[in-house]
């Protein structure tokens, strides 16, 4: 604890003039001009701290402050956690808060204000209030370009009958530097959400002092700093290999395609220095079973990452309201026959079965965490050299699921109207097409299934049993071809109840794919000597 220079009460950092405030004379304070070793912290490459853990998950966080903690940001568990006074490596910089508590509750706020499905527990302003101000420890990369290189151009065009392709061999010259591109170096701290809030301008880092904490707490390191090596010089070959292609001299030119080691070694490119800093995160966590969700706020920029969960009973209360009067006008200018009902809804069923199959795998991608490298460190399968891409574009819960949900429930109260246009050409339904819709829906189900448990991921086939009873039995009448129409109406009937079940199912699953498992973890420490 740092106490005042004037009266000896406490002194917590304060965002607005970024100085430390007394908490009883008000006064303000330079943080650098303290002396640590007033200020019982460790001088050298050490400084004191207490570490708070977690005793349900692990979870460590640091404190300058003795001050208990009643509850773990990560796993949402509301016991006091344990702490310990120990010396922390000291890390290189530090980029304080800018953003204050109130600026960062108005901005999650207007954020969750136009999602109307969320939980209203999530906009009630105690949850909000419950943000917490924590430095994430991240590792920033120099790396430098510089030297003479190659690459091949071509050029092509029409002359009367015949195609001509110019090919140029273009030299060039490289000098270039970028300065602290930034990974977060704590495994508790996904990637996912890190790569969302980023980046942060490390223009405003600063050297670190332990009483730009005071009032906050940290994350510990426990990811190796060349966990992040190769991701930071690929980073900075695309964007000049980005640049490059900008220049005068490759206008019109068609640059080939360049595997990532002639990209490094035409560009030089190499890491010149590692540098540990601490960079600002607001961060809640909202807790359901044995799933989490976080809503993270950049501390310096003010951008947000949200995983939002979506509440089954408003989703389906807005469905209803658009559905229902959509039907009852339609209904009074279009009339529909039975068979080509029944034919309209094997499809919808199907598409229904394909999205609640993507859902499985994508649930089973995000829990395994195979790209989340830091992870994969700490589990002993870190892989040198990573797909790039698939890193940077995890799977995450998109608005594209909701989107499809909304469509499928809008689409099954009218879809009887359509047909209804369609009746004349569809006036029987065909066993080929119920054939091709219940093929389609097993194909699904089993691709989803061996691609979940590639990823040990959990298999859910009970919703597309209970579809392929539907749709053999739909399968049957179509064949059969029977003259009253109340045979269609109990096939229609079972696939209504197999759409709404799997619409359902695919709800539950897209609040799990909003969320996260619960965490666990052991530390064992970082590369803090990079």
């Amino acid at each position: 604890m740092y106490q005042c220079p004037g009266c000896g009460g406490g002194l917590k950092f304060d965002i607005p003039s970024q100085k430390l405030k007394c908490d009883s004379c008000l006064s303000l304070v330079d943080p650098y001009s303290l002396d640590e070793q007033d200020s019982a912290s460790a001088v050298n490459d050490y400084y004191e701290a207490t570490i708070f853990s977690c005793p349900h998950c692990g979870g460590e966080m640091i404190s300058t402050d003795n001050a208990a903690i009643d509850f773990c940001s990560f796993c949402g568990a509301s016991s006091t956690l344990e702490g310990r006074i120990t010396k922390e490596k000291r890390p290189n910089y530090i980029i304080p808060f800018k953003i204050t508590k109130d600026d960062c509750k108005k901005a999650f706020a207007k954020h969750v204000k136009r999602s109307f499905f969320i939980p209203s527990s999530l906009k009630n302003p105690s949850h909000i209030d419950s943000f917490r101000g924590i430095y994430m420890p991240y590792w920033a990369y120099h790396i430098e370009q510089q030297g003479s290189g190659s690459l091949t151009a071509t050029k092509s065009y029409r002359r009367g009958n015949y195609r001509y392709t110019d090919t140029y061999a273009l030299s060039f010259s490289i000098d270039a530097y970028y300065k602290g591109l930034s990974y977060d170096s704590s495994a508790s701290f996904y990637d996912s959400i890190s790569e969302e809030i980023g980046p942060y301008n490390v223009k405003m880092m600063r050297e670190f002092h332990p009483a730009v904490l005071s009032g906050f707490y940290a994350d510990t390191s426990d990811v190796p700093s060349y966990v992040y090596e190769d991701d930071a010089i690929y980073e900075a070959n695309e964007m000049s290999f980005s640049a490059l292609k900008k220049e005068p001299f490759t206008k019109g030119l068609s640059i080939a395609s360049t595997s990532d080691a002639a990209i490094n070694n035409m560009f030089h490119s190499r890491c010149k220095e590692i540098h540990s800093a601490m960079y600002p995160v607001w961060f809640m966590s909202y807790r359901k079973g044995n799933r989490i969700a976080y809503a993270t706020v950049n501390g310096q920029t003010g951008k947000i990452h949200t995983d939002l969960p979506i509440s089954p009973f408003k989703y389906i209360l807005l469905s209803l309201g658009i559905a229902v009067p959509i039907f009852l006008l339609l209904n009074l200018l279009f009339t529909f026959t039975a068979p080509a009902t029944l034919s309209f809804a094997s499809i919808l069923t199907l598409i229904s079965s394909v999205i609640y199959g993507f859902e499985i795998v994508a649930i089973a991608k995000k829990d395994a965490m195979t790209l989340d490298q830091g992870v994969m460190d700490k589990r002993g399968n870190y892989t040198k050299c990573p797909k790039r891409k698939s890193r940077h574009k995890g799977p995450k819960a998109g608005s594209w699921v909701i989107g499809l949900v909304i469509v499928s429930f809008i689409v099954f109260s009218v879809f009887g109207e359509v047909v209804s246009i369609l009746s004349t050409a569809l006036m029987s339904t065909s066993p080929l097409l119920m054939l091709f819709t219940l093929a389609g829906t097993i194909v699904s189900m089993i691709v989803s299934s061996v691609s979940a448990k590639k990823y040990k991921g959990k298999i859910f086939p009970v919703a597309f049993i209970f579809n392929i009873f539907a749709l053999v039995v739909c399968l049957g009448i179509s064949i059969i071809n029977p003259v009253s129409d109340i045979y269609y109406y109990v096939g229609i009937v079972l696939l209504i109840i197999t759409t709404l079940i799997i619409n359902l199912n695919i709800i539950a699953k897209y609040n799990i794919l909003a969320t996260r498992l619960l965490p666990q973890f052991k530390y064992t420490g970082g590369d803090n000597d990079a």
